[in-house]
Order: C-alpha cells, then structure tokens, then sequence
C-alpha cells in the first residue's frame, strides 16, 4: 500500500466466500426416482394360498409374467418369475390369496 492511498476494494470472487446476488445459481430440481421400488421388486416374495385361491385367473390376466393357473386349476408363482405387475395382481385377487 502506498502511504496516504486506499487500498482499492477486491471484486467478489465466485470461488469464495458466500454466493449473492447474481452469483447465485438455481438449479432446477433432480428427477424424481424411486430407487427402493426398483430394488424391491427384485426381492420380493410372492405366494398363493392354495387354500383360498378360487382359480379364477384374475392374476394370470393382469400378470402373466408371474403367475400361471397349474395342474389343480390354482393360481401358482413361475418359478424365478419377478415383474412390476405382481401388486396390481394381488389387489384385483377377489379372495385376496396372494401375498406380495
């Protein structure tokens, strides 16, 4: 510093300090995603009680992916069957034998 001058004051720089004014960015929100339904879909466990099943194939219908009418006439589970359709399945069930 020179005596008998001021020190001329810095300009704001965007790498410190706190954000104002025009240096402020908004950004707009992250897509919504729903990792926890993606995984628990992969995990979950389906069964059909055989004792209240009435065969009417409403499952089978809605998700054949998963579900398929066997020898007795009952809904059963595919063996290593997994699809997003398995809840809808089980709420349609009008004897409510499916447990997803």
């Amino acid at each position: 510093m020179i005596a008998g001058v001021a020190e001329r004051p810095k300009a704001p720089d965007s790498r410190s300090g706190p954000l104002v004014g025009s240096q402020v960015q908004i950004l707009p929100p992250a897509p919504a995603v729903n990792y926890l339904n993606r995984k628990v879909s992969s995990f979950i466990m389906v069964s059909v009680d055989k004792d209240l099943c009435i065969g009417c194939g409403s499952c089978v219908a809605i998700c054949p992916e998963v579900f398929e009418l066997g020898d007795d006439g009952k809904a059963q589970v595919k063996e290593g069957a997994e699809a997003e359709c398995v809840g809808e399945a089980a709420e349609a069930c009008p004897v409510e034998a499916i447990t997803a």
